[in-house]
């Protein structure tokens, strides 16, 4: 599996940039300002289906670029399946939106992280329920309340709903099957009315290679290799094969860091933050994870600030911090797999 990240600027002077997390099939959006679908293209990044999008916050810095994304999703058959996750208050925000985009808009669904109440927007998953909502008798009555409407079918039949809290686990984290997504709530000082999201992404561990010599020996029937590598043991005629007999060990995950610090009054909650002191080099098990990047999305204010900098200092050497605001300009593109082989 190859994993890439990269770093899309619409101009030099552009503090929130999009990062673009890419596994073989599928892509995460980190926030979407103003023309992201045009420079998508410009950068080669292609549309996907089943794309998840993530905002550190919802200012129109951050989502001026939504919009257009998303109705371009929906124009190539990409939209469903298709979930948002930010701030507290997306969700009817998003809500709201649809009075404004009509149907095309209706296959999203949003979670909201940091609610005090669950708060959450349900999506349309397939196009037969799509056709069915808009041919509807009633279809003006259902789309004012499309979230009920939507709510009562998924009672009846899951499969057709979006649902975007299906990804949500007990810690409040994002998982699916290729990686795990926390969010790392930051506020000012003695104020939590404005947060920020930054977000910690850990894909899974990449495979270590099939040693074929070590499948010849022991001869292990070659159609069970798949099923002996993902249960990590597998018995086949009363012989029971280990995955880690046939394979080189599994690579740490290479994690990458989204960090959204608005202003100097934000630092305190990000260094005291329990989950990011997870990845701090004296805490981290680097048979688990290797923290391979953080993209710094703050000011130079913050930046240059004591507290911040010596935040930076408690990862790994070996990381890459790449900052990106009204100073520098950033094109970036790493691939975390190359990285992890070549490590």
């Amino acid at each position: 599996m190859r994993i890439v990240f990269q770093i899309v600027q619409t101009h030099a002077k552009q503090r929130i940039p999009t990062v673009v997390l890419t596994f073989d099939t599928k892509k995460y959006f980190f926030n979407a300002p103003e023309t992201l679908q045009r420079y998508l293209r410009e950068h080669f990044i292609k549309f996907s289906k089943g794309s998840q999008i993530f905002l550190t916050q919802s200012s129109t810095d951050h989502i001026t670029g939504l919009f257009g994304f998303l109705l371009t999703l929906y124009e190539q058959k990409m939209a469903f399946n298709v979930c948002l996750y930010g701030p507290p208050g997306l969700a009817n925000y998003m809500d709201n939106i649809r009075f404004l985009f009509g149907y095309r808009i209706l296959p999203y669904s949003v979670y909201d992280f940091a609610s005090e109440t669950p708060s959450k927007l349900l999506g349309i998953k397939t196009i037969n329920l799509m056709e069915k909502v808009i041919g509807h008798q009633n279809y003006n009555k259902i789309f004012y309340k499309m979230n009920e409407y939507l709510s009562e079918v998924q009672k009846k039949n899951k499969a057709e709903i979006n649902d975007a809290e299906e990804n949500i686990k007990e810690g409040k984290y994002y998982k699916d099957e290729l990686i795990e997504i926390h969010p790392v709530i930051v506020f000012p000082e003695g104020s939590q009315a404005k947060i920020s999201i930054c977000y910690i992404c850990k894909p899974n561990k990449i495979q270590g290679k099939v040693i074929k010599e070590k499948v010849d020996a022991l001869k292990v029937p070659k159609k069970f290799i798949s099923k002996i590598i993902e249960a990590g043991e597998y018995e086949v005629d009363g012989v029971t094969y280990r995955a880690k007999d046939i394979k080189e060990d599994d690579y740490p995950s290479p994690v990458v860091i989204v960090i959204d610090c608005p202003s100097v009054e934000y630092i305190k909650s990000l260094c005291q933050d329990s989950i990011m002191a997870q990845y701090h080099e004296s805490k981290i098990n680097l048979a688990d994870a290797d923290v391979k990047a953080i993209i710094h999305m703050c000011p130079t204010e913050v930046l240059t600030h004591p507290e911040y900098i010596e935040f930076t200092s408690k990862f790994q050497k070996s990381c890459n911090h790449i900052f990106v605001n009204d100073n520098f300009t950033v094109d970036t593109t790493i691939d975390l797999t190359k990285q992890n082989q070549n490590d």
